[in-house]
């Protein structure tokens, strides 16, 4: 069974909208890929070695992961801003004063013994 949406502009400008920004990530990571096995080939005897069907690897897979990346990155914010939600998660680490109450730290925890031998 098929699903339906509702309003299919929006899917449209949201799908176009993912896709655009998905190939912009993919021109940079392209970019990237070539000037990093570029400039490994220049550094490094070993990777210049290196077949050339690795390197075409390696630079495929930083342009399909940066373009992954970019587009589930536009993809929320186009929900984001659609639909509404949270500008930015935020991830809250608690500062050394808050674990002193839950850690004892005692002499006995510093004393760390020797597992390996036996």
């Amino acid at each position: 069974m098929p699903i339906s949406i509702p309003f299919p502009e929006i899917a449209c400008n949201g799908s176009r909208y993912v896709l655009l920004q998905g190939s912009k990530g993919a021109a940079v990571g392209l970019a990237v890929g070539l000037t990093g096995v570029w400039a490994a080939s220049r550094r490094f005897p070993g990777f210049r070695g290196m077949p050339l069907s690795f390197k075409a690897f390696l630079c495929s897979a930083v342009t399909a992961g940066t373009s992954v990346t970019v587009a589930d990155r536009a993809s929320l914010a186009f929900e984001r801003k659609r639909y509404g939600g949270p500008e930015q998660e935020r991830v809250v680490l608690p500062t050394n004063a808050d674990w002193k109450h839950k850690v004892p730290l005692n002499e006995e925890m510093l004393l760390i013994p020797d597992c390996a031998v036996g």
